[in-house]
């Protein structure tokens, strides 16, 4: 599962830069580890759950350009109970 995936790259590899980007194009290159981008992915699932979309059979839809955004919301959503 994406969750276990996730998981398990943050225990074998918790440093190791697993994303970068940039919030603009004239902005410096953002670096995110695979601890970062776990506790990000925690943070962000734990705002759905407040809301309540970790109710069992709530659908998301995660609709937008390719970022680091995006890329949270999807993982938020797929490693949550939504």
């Amino acid at each position: 599962s994406v969750t276990h995936l996730l998981e398990r790259s943050v225990a074998l590899y918790p440093d190791t830069p697993v994303v970068m980007y940039r919030e603009h194009a004239e902005d410096d290159t953002i670096t995110k580890t695979y601890a970062e981008l776990s506790a990000d992915v925690a943070a962000l699932r734990q705002g759905l759950f407040t809301q309540g979309y970790g109710d069992a059979g709530i659908k998301i839809a995660v609709i937008g350009e390719n970022s680091y955004t995006w890329m949270l919301a999807y993982l938020a959503a797929m490693t949550g109970n939504a």
